[in-house]
């Protein structure tokens, strides 16, 4: 419950402090439209597509995105982390000039300008909702296969959790 707890409260601070300050291109059904939008911030994975029936501005945008999940973590009875994964996930065609698409390849900067920001904003806050604090070192990075025009990248850190504490003699009263 509490690493539940944690990554939720991630999600929110993400949602406020980062994805409120950037807009990103976001597919367009149609190649001479382009549309801005500020990213989603998912919990563990992007969601699925909504039946055909659902209307479109009820749904989710789904990218660009941060996606919240955690890699392990660990407990030793006297301080327990959460190793956190930032997945980021961008879009860029390149550019449509006369209603022809000239692929660019360079979505990568758009990548990596929503990974600084969320690095920056992480640091700057130290302690979340006042629920974790963040653990330094930041690692961050992009994926070696980018399967364009989307564009693919992490960032791993750790955060504090409650330490579950070991109750002397309880396991003896099963023997």
């Amino acid at each position: 419950m509490t690493d539940n707890i944690i990554i939720e409260a991630l999600q929110k601070f993400l949602q406020e402090r980062v994805a409120n300050k950037i807009k990103l291109q976001t597919p367009a059904k149609n190649i001479d439209t382009y549309d801005l939008v500020h990213p989603a911030v998912h919990v563990g994975w992007i969601p699925p597509k909504l039946p055909e029936n659902i209307s479109p501005e009820s749904q989710v945008t789904d990218i660009p995105c941060i996606i919240v999940g955690m890699d392990e973590g660990e407990d030793d009875g006297d301080s327990a982390s959460l190793n956190i994964r930032l997945s980021f996930v961008t879009f860029s065609e390149g550019l449509v000039k006369d209603g022809k698409l000239y692929p660019n390849y360079e979505g990568y900067k758009d990548l990596i300008n929503l990974i600084a920001l969320a690095r920056r904003e992480l640091s700057a806050a130290a302690v979340i909702e006042d629920v974790t604090s963040i653990q330094r070192p930041f690692k961050w990075g992009m994926y070696k296969d980018q399967p364009a025009p989307y564009w693919y990248g992490w960032m791993t850190f750790s955060v504090a959790c409650a330490v579950m504490g070991y109750i002397s003699g309880l396991t003896e009263q099963y023997e």
